[in-house]
């Protein structure tokens, strides 16, 4: 299917940017939809309206974050799911074809190496517990009402100009470096992460609008420590910040790492860049 226009819920956010320039640069032309513009996904007549006419929708519009998560769990809930809703019903009454999701890999909780898609679920905080739910929607909508359903478990995407609120860490770790702070680590540095560039995780949305439907694991494929993340960022920076610790934030899972083998197969997802390449460019932005 050939698509003209699409929907992007979060457009002005961090992945937001970068999936509305992937979708442009393909010919698509993107209705955006962003808090920040005063279009809020808890509006439903709003939505419905925005939706007019378009060919499918990617869904990016949330509450992030474990920490704020576990402060505020009513409204995450309300926000991250309820929204969700609101944005599938748009989606189905101005008969959109497929529908894109921004899951996120903390669904898995603690599991343990490497997961696939089909890795039991064990949410470990009402973040991730949104996002599973969020999921379920999509393939009720998708079951029920012959509307193309893809939901991305994205790992923790990173890049230039990201925002180190809600705790993300790479911008939260640059920052300090560039002010030659002290990089404070949440737990012993050992737990690991699989860490996808903002761009790979672009070119996802863009994959998923042409093929595919259910769930895809979206990472690198690669785990790298958060004490190596954290002496990787002081190196490119070349600051003299040194490294600390503090207890481990509740809600946090030790490790995560995506085998992509599905969304490779399904969807052609090839990541492109190294965490060496995709620091250089956000240490430098």
């Amino acid at each position: 299917m050939r698509f003209l226009e699409v929907l992007v819920t979060g457009s002005a956010g961090f992945i937001g940017v970068s999936v509305t320039k992937a979708l442009r640069a393909e010919g698509i032309s993107v209705v955006g939809f962003d808090a920040k513009e005063g279009k809020d996904i808890a509006d439903a007549g709003a939505l419905r309206k925005a939706c007019e006419g378009v060919d499918g929708v990617v869904h990016l519009a949330a509450i992030t974050g474990v920490a704020y998560s576990v402060a505020h769990p009513a409204e995450t809930m309300k926000a991250n799911v309820e929204g969700t809703r609101n944005v599938l019903e748009a989606a189905r009454a101005a008969g959109a074809k497929t529908f894109v999701f921004a899951s996120s890999a903390s669904v898995y909780g603690d599991a343990q190496g490497a997961v696939f898609e089909d890795t039991p679920t064990n949410p470990k905080s009402p973040y991730a517990e949104s996002k599973l739910a969020g999921e379920k929607l999509v393939t009720d909508y998708s079951h029920r009402h012959g509307m193309r359903g893809v939901s991305l478990r994205l790992f923790n995407v990173y890049g230039p100009r990201q925002n180190a609120g809600y705790g993300a860490v790479i911008p939260s770790f640059v920052k300090a470096a560039k002010e030659g702070k002290n990089i404070t680590i949440n737990g012993d540095g050992k737990q690991t992460r699989d860490f996808v560039f903002v761009e790979d995780a672009a070119k996802a949305f863009a994959l998923s609008l042409k093929k595919g439907s259910g769930v895809y694991n979206i990472g690198s494929g690669k785990a790298a420590s958060i004490r190596t993340l954290a002496e990787k960022i002081i190196s490119l920076t070349g600051s003299h910040s040194e490294i600390t610790f503090e207890d481990a934030r509740q809600g946090d899972v030790r490790d995560s790492l995506a085998d992509i083998t599905k969304a490779r197969r399904e969807l052609g997802f090839v990541p492109g860049y190294t965490l060496e390449q995709g620091l250089k460019e956000t240490v430098t932005l």
